[in-house]
């Protein structure tokens, strides 16, 4: 028995899960109606040349415009595989400077161009609608172009580039990624990107059904225009207002709810929400108006409801034309809610930046519409954005300035512009106050989190300034779950933790307490720790959830010297390398993530983790490290919990291994056993451990799987004594004729037959 239990056990673990399919690269860009699925594993980051002291000088004199100068380059990117960079952005072009880009360790580049001639838009894949030069996007050169790479990729210059911003996504090892070759087939983003089709839906529209209704909201009033009780995505929303007027886009607000949400998704003005005023048109991809229609394109996915309402909020009558495009195709069960999130800094906070938005869960920003205003001119477009995912006190992005996150320059030196992912609408000045709208999409590069976010913007240089005024709305998919659990926390140097981990070091140098500060909004808050150099090796060890779908390492080093690699062992296997290429030394705090797949990880109860220096020039720091667990079930989603046994009997001392599958309301199944609790009708029979049940005591026992208020079936098994070992005599007597002789004697006067294991049937029935 306690053989077959435990193959069954064996069977169960041995199969890693499954990967998420991951969409990058043009595939990213182009694959609109999964905008709202968030797949693991995505570190979302960037490189700038931004101020490392949390000043200003975000490359006017390129103090700070690059990583590092190595064999006659200034190194602006190096980041270890898969990987992808969505956007490159530049402003004030060094003529002199060369760009080159080193795909996988390539001894040649992949691309090499003078920085001028590589914004030309003359030589492809760089040419618009992927890339724009200073002129089409208002002080700023970027392009769209998707630089993929499975190993490592290197950006250089051959001089100085004074301002750079890029954005990028890292992949786990189990992430599918096509390397750059500059021959991809990119016609499918050329025509979604196209600003000839700037009010159109871009994404694929095959089995949409359009509601169409004429209607008149009176004061007060709030009509429905679109309504559905069951599961689809509205794909599509078109209002053309019978009078195109101020008031008619700020007295009537959109109300989107989806499912049994008790906040609507969506409660906004009109020209807050499709981003225009009358004097200002917007054309972005996704949202905006063209004429006199606004236009939203964000695929929305529900579950079991959705209504859209008009609501009038002002004095008069008014009238509208309303096109709901919608799918009655099941979302998939892991897509993100929309929401609209209006933010606003009437006046702006000392010291503080403006939030974007702050939440909790998981889910991808993809979208920013911002309206400011100052006293002093434009002085509010100095603000950088600072991106921080999953907890992590460093911003994984930190931009060069307000205009630039906008891929404009020079405080959009060239005007107002209009482009499908970003866009500068409006510029105003009525004498006392300067006014400035501007948006931008995160498509290709949108701004996945997995345990919460805040997402912000400073409202100056400095955040001094409090005679400013910010409205802001982010477009999000999210849900409320998180997909990183909280494995544990690690103090190096603690000595209780160190025997804890079973932490071990070879080449260790003490280091500390040390006092520094992380970069971002918080930069004048300082953290002492203490930690160690390690030239060596560095091995420690913890528990884990065997049904992790990855593990998350997070790392709090000191960037002071910059360009750690260190190669990670998981239980004698190689993960490959976890480089960190940053360097401050003024803010030397920094928090670094290496994700594991699931084939490392899977099945293991506890993981050795062995860090190697592979950098022979320079130790890593290491001070404290937060491991965290992967999740891809989402239990609040789920409609049904189904529990099963592979055996109704097993014997005191015997383990059992019990599965738990989750059913979706779709009627999709994903295993759920090491994530729901388990209720034992006796507890003192058995223990369980992640769905493992080790019998202590004979008796029948019933388990029941839950998470929350949902419960999964009753499974009853019988737990035997142990069988006593036969001894010697008894085991002779069994070698004896006569004696084999009376026993054949006995069975067929039982009646029992050769097929009869003298097991009673009955014995187990216990509801299994």
């Amino acid at each position: 028995m306690q053989r077959l239990v435990w193959l069954a056990l064996c069977l169960t673990l041995a199969v890693p899960a499954a990967a998420w399919p991951q969409a990058t690269g043009l595939a990213r860009m182009t694959d609109l109606w999964n905008l709202p699925v968030t797949a693991p594993g995505t570190q979302v980051f960037g490189e700038s040349s931004h101020d490392r002291t949390g000043l200003n000088e975000d490359g006017f004199a390129g103090l700070f415009s690059r990583l590092y100068y190595e064999d006659g380059k200034h190194v602006l990117y190096d980041a270890e595989g898969p990987g992808c960079v969505y956007r490159m952005w530049f402003t004030l072009l060094n003529p002199a400077a060369r760009l080159q880009i080193f795909v996988d360790e390539a001894a040649m580049p992949a691309v090499d161009a003078d920085l001028d001639d590589f914004f030309a838009g003359t030589a492809a894949p760089f040419t618009p609608p992927l890339v724009w030069d200073d002129v089409a996007s208002s002080g700023g050169f970027v392009s769209y172009v998707p630089i993929c790479y499975r190993k490592r990729l290197v950006i250089a210059t051959t001089g100085y580039p004074f301002f750079y911003n890029f954005t990028a996504h890292s992949y786990r090892a189990d992430v599918a990624v096509a390397a750059f070759t500059g021959s991809e087939d990119d016609a499918a983003a050329r025509s979604i990107y196209d600003p000839a089709n700037a009010g159109r839906d871009p994404k694929d529209t095959d089995g949409v059904s359009y509601d169409t209704a004429d209607l008149e909201i009176q004061p007060g009033d709030e009509n429905e225009i679109f309504v559905d009780a069951g599961s689809g995505q509205v794909a599509s929303l078109e209002l053309t207002p019978a009078a195109l007027t101020a008031d008619a886009l700020a007295d009537v607000r959109l109300v989107i709810r989806f499912d049994a949400a008790a906040a609507p998704a969506v409660d906004l003005p009109l020209g807050r929400f499709f981003g225009t005023a009358v004097d200002a048109p917007s054309g972005s991809l996704l949202i905006g108006r063209l004429d006199d229609t606004l236009y939203c394109f964000f695929p929305m996915p529900y579950f079991s409801a959705a209504s859209i309402r008009l609501a009038n909020d002002g004095a008069i009558a008014y009238a509208f034309h309303s096109v709901v495009g919608h799918t009655a195709t099941p979302p998939d069960d892991h897509a993100g809610r929309f929401a609209a999130v209006a933010s606003d800094s009437v006046p702006t906070v000392y010291g503080r930046d403006h939030v974007f938005v702050e939440t909790s869960g998981q889910g991808r920003i993809v979208g920013v519409l911002q309206v400011s205003a100052g006293l002093s001119g434009l002085g509010f477009l100095e603000g950088d954005e600072r991106f921080y995912p999953d907890g992590l006190r460093t911003p994984t992005i930190q931009g060069t300035g307000t205009e630039d996150y906008y891929n404009g320059g020079w405080y959009f030196n060239q005007g107002t512009f209009l482009l499908p992912t970003h866009g500068h609408p409006l510029l105003r000045n009525d004498g006392v106050w300067t006014t400035a709208a501007m948006y931008r999409l995160h498509l290709g590069d949108s701004l996945d989190f997995y345990d919460g976010v805040r997402f912000s913007i400073e409202h100056d240089a400095l955040d001094t300034a409090t005679d400013e005024e910010y409205r802001t709305v982010a477009f999000v998919y999210r849900d409320d779950e998180p997909a990183l659990v909280p494995i544990d926390e690690f103090d190096v140097g603690d000595a209780g933790d160190e025997a804890r981990f079973q932490y071990s070091g070879v080449g260790d140098e003490a280091v500390g307490p040390d006092f520094y500060f992380y970069e971002g909004d918080s930069d004048l808050v300082g953290i002492f720790d203490g930690g160690y150099r390690t030239a060596g090796e560095a091995s420690l060890s913890f528990a884990v959830n065997p049904f992790n779908d990855g593990v998350r390492l997070v790392r709090r080093l000191d960037q002071s010297r910059g360009r750690e690699v260190v190669r990670v062992w998981v239980n004698g296997r190689d993960a490959g390398l976890w480089r960190t290429s940053e360097r401050n030394t003024f803010k030397r705090w920094r928090d670094a993530v290496f994700d594991l797949p699931p084939a490392l990880t899977h099945g293991e109860r506890r993981l050795e983790i062995v860090l190697e220096n592979a950098a022979p020039d320079r130790p890593f720091t290491q001070y404290r490290y937060w491991f965290q667990a992967w999740k891809n079930p989402l239990l609040g989603r789920l409609a049904e919990l189904e529990l099963t046994s592979p055996a109704a009997v097993l014997a005191v001392g015997d383990t059992l291994q019990l599965t738990t599958d989750g059913i979706y309301p779709s009627g999709n199944a994903e295993e759920v056993t090491g994530w729901v609790e388990y209720e034992l009708s006796d507890p003192a029979l058995a223990a369980i451990d992640y769905g493992e049940l080790r019998a202590l005591a004979p008796g029948e026992l019933c388990v029941t799987a839950k998470t929350g208020a949902l419960a999964s079936n009753e499974i009853c098994v019988l737990i035997e004594e142990t069988a006593d070992d036969d001894n010697d005599d008894n085991d002779d007597n069994d070698d004896n004729d006569d004696n084999d002789d009376n026993d054949d004697d006995n069975d067929d006067d039982a009646g029992g037959g050769p097929s009869d294991d003298g097991d009673n049937d009955d014995a187990g029935g216990c509801g299994c």
